[in-house]
């Protein structure tokens, strides 16, 4: 009877197709660049969120009320470290990120969220002399200023939010490149396997050891 003999030419030592799975170390690699882009992207947005909240809840206890602007980025803010937490539970409770669905998801929030932190910037910029930036001088900020000077510590808070908003601007963006160039790299890959799986017109890596070339290969070779 004839037998069949594994052909290691078309099989990897796992059995499978060459190709049809990424290198370990670099499917580790994408998963320790997410997870360190998404906690500094949670302790930006987290201190930011600390330090405008308590210059928000001065502002309401002196004038009673928060402007359309404070409202704004204090929702903002909020909303990106909910984001956040959310992604990092996704992404430990699943695999791989996930679907494919759920990770275009991922890219698109960040993208939105890029776009929205450039508002936090421009609300609390100091040039804006508006009610979510810094205190300056000779401006009227709902009474704000009029209280307290522009040395105090409580008109300084929107400087961190400012440049937190800049940094979190930043990360949000890189991580949906990251996220998209991993994805391109994952499709070419595919092209890659199913061209070679073309390649093998059907064949599954096995050689019947009675065919004659096969027989007289290894003939020679004894």
């Amino acid at each position: 009877m004839f037998g069949r003999t594994n052909n290691r030419s078309t099989r990897t030592s796992a059995g499978a197709a060459p190709g049809t799975a990424a290198p370990t170390h670099t499917t580790r690699g994408y998963g320790l660049t997410h997870h360190l882009l998404r906690i500094l992207q949670l302790l930006s947005a987290l201190v930011s969120l600390i330090l405008f909240s308590v210059r928000l809840a001065k502002i309401v206890r002196l004038v009673g009320k928060a402007s359309r602007s404070n409202g704004a980025v204090e929702g903002i803010v909020a909303a990106a470290v909910l984001y956040t937490l959310i992604v990092m539970a996704l992404s430990l409770g699943l695999r791989a990120s996930g679907s494919n669905l759920l990770r275009i998801l991922f890219i698109v929030f960040d993208v939105l969220f890029a776009g929205a932190f450039i508002a936090v910037a421009v609300l609390t910029s100091p040039k804006r002399h508006g009610s979510s930036g810094p205190c300056t001088s000779n401006v009227d900020v709902n009474g704000f200023v009029n209280r307290y000077g522009k040395g105090d510590v409580n008109c300084n808070l929107p400087w961190g939010t400012f440049v937190l908003a800049i940094v979190s601007t930043l990360l949000h963006a890189i991580t949906a490149a990251f996220h998209g160039a991993k994805d391109h790299r994952r499709t070419k890959r595919d092209e890659r396997v199913l061209r070679k799986e073309g390649q093998y017109d059907g064949r599954d890596g096995f050689v019947d050891d009675g065919a004659s070339g096969y027989t007289q290969g290894r003939a020679m070779r004894v």
